[in-house]
């Protein structure tokens, strides 16, 4: 709870400051300069996981590592962001012809930099929640949330178009990195291959799932990117921002606490599942209802926030919608899996998704991005519910257990989009303004769904509360 406390509070912080540059920047550039920007980080995120190796993950499973062997993850962490930095800015010319963005041989280069300053930057930062000093992490990651802010922001309104976020992650990582090695006195040291090797093989199974995973997972944006181009890619690419974002950020919150605590109860299985089935249930709380709000709402907060021009963005909103309720119980399945010492099982889940999902979104690029977009909500909650029923096995628990756990939620959250779709329908037919409008649903569904989560689980609310108000 404490470290949750200080993540969050310092994250907080940063994301207000973020998510409202963001806006603002998005108001600023047009959707081809987004489009750009979406299709560099589609290119370049496969690499950044291959470089990093997968070797944060064992730093902070593998708490039997001395300091010295700490080191030498660090050092090879260095030989690999260097590669990584090569292999980017040689595929600059490549990617801009596969994808037919020529802007691609000039941003790539100075994209591999930030990768390769992330790359190594991993490894501390691990060391650090791995020593559960969540308060020092927090608060350099807030630092580098606001440098990332302004920077991005003042390079928008000087005109560096989609330079401007860019430079500023770059100058945000030099940062970062810098300050997590003062911050944690990590040296560098030539690797002693037999001393590490259990780690450098868990970091294998590691990579192979995050890789695949990685690769369906931005499959869509490079089918769109190429079938329909980058306009359409930018539309797409702000839509699945902004269905994701809250889930994305709800999820590193918790995710930046939880390994840590997991890898130390690992062998108590009565404790771990008590921490699964509490994590699920307050993802799901959080994260349902906030998904299906923002498709509920998404013509009127398309229109109020990010303005006309992004009018295209609506139906694929809506269309990822329902893929975003699911996705709250995932990002579970791979911290059982890996806290238990089960990464080839992460693995094997990862590369199912890599054979089913970017078959589907090349045969549905033919119906345009509308499609793509659906295929996330007709095709991926099947293999979610298979994953968790994976993970749920690994530690003697059972999916209808974890699926009565959300019952409430589940329920909540359906009487909540009732209640949003009559006022919308009401308001609409009232001439009233977008604005108002928006205002009006979230304040309704928001009501509604709080009151009903208060009658189906109030006993769950009321432990929580009582919980958290002892521990103020």
């Amino acid at each position: 709870m404490q470290g949750i406390a200080w993540t969050g509070t310092s994250r907080l912080a940063s994301q207000l400051v973020s998510w409202g540059s963001f806006l603002v920047v998005a108001r600023i550039l047009s959707p081809g300069d987004i489009g750009v920007t979406a299709a560099a980080a589609s290119v370049v995120g496969f690499v950044a996981l291959l470089a990093e190796f997968g070797l944060g993950s064992a730093i902070v499973a593998k708490v039997e590592l001395k300091p010295d062997e700490l080191s030498q993850l660090a050092g090879i962490a260095v030989g690999t962001a260097a590669f990584a930095w090569l292999v980017i800015a040689l595929m600059g010319w490549p990617a801009a012809q596969a994808l037919r963005i020529s802007e691609l041989t000039r941003v790539l280069p100075l994209l591999g930099l930030t990768v390769a300053l992330s790359t190594v930057l991993a490894i501390p930062s691990a060391v650090m929640r791995r020593n559960m000093a969540f308060r020092g992490l927090s608060k350099l990651e807030m630092g580098r949330s606001v440098i990332a802010a302004v920077a991005s922001l003042g390079l928008a309104l000087a005109g560096f178009r989609f330079w401007a976020p860019l430079l500023a992650d770059l100058l945000s990582n030099i940062f970062l990195t810098a300050a997590l090695f003062r911050a944690t006195g990590l040296k560098l040291r030539k690797p002693q291959w037999s001393g590490i090797a259990d780690a450098i093989q868990f970091s294998r199974e590691v990579l192979i799932s995050r890789a695949a995973w990685y690769a369906y997972s931005n499959a869509d944006f490079i089918v769109v990117s190429r079938q329909l181009g980058k306009a359409a890619l930018g539309d797409y690419s702000m839509a699945w921002t902004m269905i994701n974002l809250p889930s994305e950020k709800v999820a590193t919150l918790l995710f930046a606490v939880t390994p840590s605590i997991l890898a130390r109860v690992r062998d108590d299985l009565v404790e771990f599942r008590r921490y699964v089935l509490l994590l699920f249930e307050s993802l799901g709380m959080v994260l349902m209802p906030t998904a299906a709000g923002i498709g509920l709402v998404a013509a009127d907060a398309v229109s109020v926030v990010l303005g006309q021009k992004w009018e295209n963005s609506t139906n694929l909103i809506q269309a990822l919608a329902l893929f975003a309720v699911v996705k709250s119980l995932s990002p579970m399945t791979s911290q059982i899996l890996i806290s238990r010492g089960k990464a080839d099982v992460a693995r094997r889940q990862s590369l199912w998704g890599l054979a089913i999902l970017p078959p589907a979104f090349i045969a549905a690029s033919h119906w345009g991005a509308l499609a793509v977009a659906l295929v996330w909500s007709t095709v991926y909650p099947f293999l979610v519910l298979y994953q968790v029923h994976q993970a749920a096995q690994e530690i003697e628990l059972s999916l209808s257990t974890i699926l009565r756990r959300l019952s409430p939620v589940i329920l909540s959250t359906l009487g909540m989009a009732g209640a949003v779709l009559s006022v919308q329908t009401l308001l609409e037919s009232g001439g009233v303004h977008a604005g108002l409008r928006l205002a009006v649903c979230a304040a309704v569904g928001g009501s509604v769904y709080l009151s009903l989560l208060w009658v189906l689980a109030r006993d769950r609310l009321r432990v929580a509360y009582a919980f958290i108000r002892a521990r103020g």
